[in-house]
């Protein structure tokens, strides 16, 4: 049974296109333009916000408030 997912590939034809993309945080992305499905939503001990990457990839960014 799968019971969690840290991470997942992310293709491109130009790595260096999405790196300025994927190393800013949230206010910034969302200040640059990026379309969010999700702004991000607190779901207890998770925080979670989904979004579009250039490539139109959905992506969703997590943060976790501590131990379940």
């Amino acid at each position: 049974m799968i019971t969690g997912l840290a991470g997942a590939p992310i293709w491109s034809e130009d790595l260096n296109h999405l790196l300025p993309f994927y190393t800013m945080d949230w206010k910034r992305l969302k200040d640059a333009g990026v379309e969010f499905v999700e702004d991000p939503t607190d779901y207890g001990n998770l925080t979670i916000a989904t979004l579009k990457d250039p490539e139109g990839n959905l992506v969703q960014l997590f943060q976790s408030s501590g131990a379940a």
